[in-house]
């Protein structure tokens, strides 16, 4: 299944743009102790603003995370929850797939996006003798410089 920008509004508020949408699988399983699983994988490319050049950047969303399905009511296995090769969820009747990728997704977005190589936003007035503390510096001097 695919997800585009207008079902993920929660990315979008967290300043990533999807620039196609999202492929999203599930597969469950139930293993030989009778647990049940939820496997999903999320992939795309969604589009950041780095934080060094705060320009737009690229970055792909690849991922795959394994859920515990947790009944109603049972109680959360806290050994097996140190793991971190998987985490639990509460199995309900009806699971909003959409709303699982999302979660997963925002999840996997990192802390402060970045190229790989950058350059700092140029000044748009570095040759102009104005800086912001001129007029600071014209006044601790006493004069008028201009």
């Amino acid at each position: 299944m695919q997800f585009g920008t207008r079902e993920l509004e929660r990315l979008g508020e967290a300043g990533a743009l999807v620039l196609a949408p999202l492929d999203v699988q599930l597969a469950g399983r139930r293993d030989d102790e009778g647990k049940c699983w939820l496997d999903m994988t999320v992939r795309g490319m969604l589009q950041l603003r780095c934080q060094r050049c705060l320009q737009p950047m690229q970055w792909e969303l690849d991922t795959r995370v394994c859920l515990l399905l947790v009944p109603p009511g049972a109680a959360w296995p806290e050994d097996e929850l140190e793991d971190d090769r998987y985490d639990a969820i509460e199995a309900l009747p009806e699971m909003d797939a959409r709303a699982l990728a999302e979660d997963e997704a925002l999840l996997c977005l990192p802390m402060a996006p970045m190229h790989d190589t950058c350059d700092l936003p140029a000044d748009a007035d570095a040759d102009s003798a104005d800086k912001p503390f001129a007029a600071l510096a014209r006044l601790r001097r006493g004069g008028n410089d201009e």
